[in-house]
């Protein structure tokens, strides 16, 4: 195990070393390292705004016993606008990183939106960030979600499903910028029995989108559905399909551990161990 772990190092060491060459390959581990954690970006933000969203229902005469998720640092102001019966509230989780409950480290504000009225069957909410730092890395953009109750394939129970039009950018320390846009469908598959408490809460991801990089572009599809536990901070299982104008490849988060380790497989060939964090 141990040499297989040295041997993925070594193979990620060599992609990032490469990644600015005019040769290099538009998919290789790096990339894939990149992909995965844009993912968790994504989750951990629609996560973040879902929260938001439930706590504006419990204000309006919801169950108040909302379990919050939001640490400490995080400041919330929320103001509404009677003339268009919306509310807005601005995330604020300051200037020095603080820490979700999952261990990832955040800091800058985020605001999301929606309309008073909750008893609609689909509900809109938006979200925009300002000088917002996921694990360091600058994110900006726009994401639309329009939330469900309902049941589905994944889960016969009724549970809340979130469908996301996603344009985001993910802006790295070292200046490396990746664009995606695409569609993802988020669905609460554990945890649906106890809606207010979100520590026992586990999603089922599926969708396609196109991310755009310093190298080029590729286009992802969820193959087997990314599943994310709320108090993880990694992708606990699922996989993912990468295809480019030379390349197609393969990651495989695993059995549902919650480490840092996938298995990476480009153009049939043999599988590469990568780590995520």
């Amino acid at each position: 195990m141990k040499t297989k772990f040295l041997l993925a190092v070594a193979a990620l060491s060599i992609a990032f070393v490469g990644c600015n060459r005019e040769d290099d390959p538009v998919f290789n581990a790096q990339t894939a390292k990149v992909s995965a954690e844009m993912d968790v970006i994504a989750d951990d933000v629609s996560q973040i705004a879902e929260e938001e969203y439930k706590n504006q229902e419990a204000n309006a005469g919801r169950p108040d016993n909302v379990t919050a998720l939001l640490p400490a640092c995080a400041t919330v102001t929320t103001t509404f606008d009677d003339f268009t019966q919306t509310w807005t509230s601005v995330i604020d989780f300051g200037d020095s990183n603080c820490s979700l409950a999952n261990g990832n480290s955040v800091r800058g504000e985020i605001t999301v939106s929606g309309s008073s009225n909750f008893d609609q069957t689909s509900y809109d909410v938006s979200y925009t960030f300002n000088n917002f730092y996921h694990n360091d890395r600058l994110v900006q953009g726009t994401r639309d979600v329009t939330f469900t109750w309902e049941s589905t394939a994944a889960q016969a129970d009724q549970h809340t499903v979130a469908n996301i039009d996603l344009d985001l950018t993910v802006t790295y320390p070292n200046g490396n910028e990746y664009h995606r846009t695409g569609h993802r469908i988020r669905e609460l598959i554990a945890g649906y029995g106890t809606p207010f408490n979100w520590i026992d809460n586990t999603y089922q991801v599926s969708g396609q989108w196109t991310t755009t990089g310093p190298n080029g572009s590729w286009s992802s599809t969820i193959g087997t559905p990314l599943v994310y536990n709320v108090q993880c901070g990694y992708i606990a299982s699922g996989t993912l399909e990468f295809t480019t104008d030379s390349n197609n490849a393969l990651l495989d988060y695993g059995d549902g551990l919650c480490d840092w380790f996938a298995t990476l497989t480009i153009n049939g060939g043999n599988e590469t161990t990568i780590t995520l964090n």
